[in-house]
């Protein structure tokens, strides 16, 4: 993971057997940039941060939760990680950057696996199949 620079963890909700995930509306500049809408909580690793220990932080500090369990990863997709975290929370606090005191994004919505991947910021796309395919895993286990 030498070469990783932001993490993240993708979360969802187990929804009688079915996963939705959570889609953070990211800001316009980055809707036009990445061709996409949904982003998911993550950001870069600060000096003398595991790349586990920045997942977490950005999750908490982008989304107001803590997965209750990781059940995949890490899955690196160049200079990113990111782990696949289970929650049972419904509502979520997009909450400002408590760095610069900026919200980084819109709003939020629990998204079909389809949905994300269809409408989700286009350098995710690995990430979000990744997760995909390791969620209908644990599910069915």
């Amino acid at each position: 993971m030498k070469n990783v620079t932001a993490a993240g963890i993708i979360l969802f909700r187990n929804e009688n057997n079915h996963p939705i995930f959570l889609g953070l509306k990211a800001l316009p500049k980055f809707r036009r940039k990445n061709k996409g809408t949904y982003d998911i909580p993550k950001g870069r690793i600060d000096p003398g941060e595991t790349p586990h220990e920045a997942a977490f932080r950005e999750c908490k500090e982008e989304s107001g939760v803590t997965p209750i369990r990781l059940i995949a990863g890490p899955f690196i997709d160049g200079p990113m990680v990111v782990w696949l975290g289970e929650t049972d929370e419904t509502e979520i606090v997009i909450a400002e950057n408590p760095e610069t005191g900026e919200t980084e994004h819109e709003s939020y919505k629990w998204l079909k696996p389809q949905e994300i991947k269809n409408n989700c910021l286009n350098y995710l796309k690995p990430s979000l199949d990744w997760a995909e395919k390791a969620v209908w895993e644990y599910l069915r286990s």
